[in-house]
């Protein structure tokens, strides 16, 4: 694999015990190898520390095995301000996939629009994931799940506003069930007036109409993303994916009635910021 070259990739995750750790693997045009992973518990992991503990891998490599570095923004600053001379050939490079993940939270900040129907979005799924016998009666209606997506999972917000409109004739369905009333007439009060908001939620077309155009603005963005944490070798596609990226992004916040048309500057000013 190495007589190739290889691109080192390191990436936070963390074990079934919450031990926060750092793994490396190496990657080229043959495929992506798992070297090892480090455990970070007890330690601050300031961009210093994980600049030297990728420093220690290219040396474990070898350096005039490794063509470049994939990481992300602060990393890299620290990277090049180490005296590490048998790194000098070796290119650093930002990971598109973190780098436009980041544009997603960017947007969730910025419009509240984007934010308050992500929150009622996630309200829903929440409810149902937590109240077994109202996601029994769910489950009932609906071949799909509601996904609860953690945060560090790219694209998150996409995911979940995705998944609740392939199951909205599903959740309409359950809450004008015989069985939905019963249920919400036996809670206690707390939980009766959560079903209540939840089915009012449901119901509410401009809240289905807010995900719809969320969707078709971001969707472009999604399947960037999709496509650059795939196997094999990117660069030479995500340079055009982007631009036809922005261009489909423009051509929907600019529609005339989409009613968030005022914001496509601030929106294109995020993602070429990024």
């Amino acid at each position: 694999m190495y007589s190739h070259g290889v691109s080192v990739v390191s990436d936070g995750w963390t074990n079934m015990k919450n031990h926060p750790l750092i793994n490396v693997i190496a990657s080229n045009s043959r495929g992506s190898m798992f070297l090892y992973a480090e455990d970070f518990s007890g330690e601050e992991k300031t961009g210093e520390a994980i600049a030297q503990f990728l420093l220690q891998a290219i040396e474990e490599i070898g350096p005039s095995n490794v063509l470049q570095v994939i990481m992300i923004m602060h990393l890299i600053a620290e990277l090049r301000v180490k005296k590490f001379r048998k790194c000098i050939s070796i290119y650093f490079g930002l990971r598109v996939v973190h780098t436009l993940n980041l544009v997603f939270k960017d947007f969730a900040k910025k419009f509240a629009w984007m934010v308050d129907t992500y929150q009622t979005g996630k309200a829903i799924v929440k409810f149902f994931r937590n109240h077994q016998h109202f996601r029994d009666l769910f489950r009932r209606n609906s071949k799909l799940d509601l996904l609860k997506v953690s945060k560090t999972r790219f694209a998150s917000h996409y995911i979940v506003l995705k998944r609740l409109m392939d199951v909205r004739e599903a959740l309409t369905t359950t809450i004008v069930t015989s069985k939905w009333k019963e249920l919400v007439k036996a809670c206690d009060v707390q939980t009766t007036a959560a079903a209540n908001a939840i089915a009012q939620n449901i119901i509410d077309e401009t809240f289905w109409d807010e995900i719809k155009i969320i969707l078709d603005i971001t969707k472009p963005l999604y399947m960037v993303i999709k496509f650059s944490d795939g196997e094999g070798p990117k660069s030479s596609d995500i340079y055009e994916r982007m631009d036809n990226m922005l261009g489909e992004m423009q051509e929907v916040m600019t529609r005339e009635d989409n009613p968030h048309k005022d914001d496509w500057s601030k929106v294109n000013e995020i993602i070429l910021y990024r």
